[in-house]
């Protein structure tokens, strides 16, 4: 009888612990994007992952301003990729007016986080046949 009773509770505490567990979470960064320096001409990536329940949306921003196809000029549209599930930024062929602030921002029905880094475009200067780096 002892043994009944003890498998009656284990039972009856395992289905409260199923029926009655809900989990929701904010967005957290565990893989933050970090600052980025490019020649000319060549590809810039940025990455970042956030965890949160329900699941994450990502939106980029460069300067503070969104960056979507929209914003973006005709020429540039082929240049900025988003791949993955949307943490993925890719910019082709980097140039000049690429430089500057990065925002990723992870976002749920629970809250908004962003995270920054800066994208330096850098540049070779040959003068008298020595190479030497310069920040743009």
């Amino acid at each position: 009888m002892h043994i009944l009773s003890l498998c009656y509770i284990s039972l009856h505490f395992t289905r409260l612990l199923t029926t009655s567990a809900v989990f929701a979470a904010a967005p957290i960064f565990t893989i933050p994007i970090v600052n980025a320096f490019v020649d000319v001409g060549q590809t810039a990536e940025f990455r970042c992952y956030a965890t949160g329940v329900p699941d994450v949306r990502y939106k980029w921003y460069r300067n503070a301003t969104a960056l979507n196809s929209s914003m973006l000029a005709p020429a540039d549209r082929d240049r900025y990729t988003f791949a993955g599930d949307g943490n993925i930024l890719i910019i082709a062929n980097v140039h000049q007016p690429d430089a500057g602030m990065y925002q990723c921002e992870a976002s749920n029905t629970h809250g908004t986080k962003l995270c920054s880094a800066e994208l330096r475009v850098l540049g070779m200067l040959r003068l008298l046949g020595l190479a030497t780096l310069y920040s743009c």
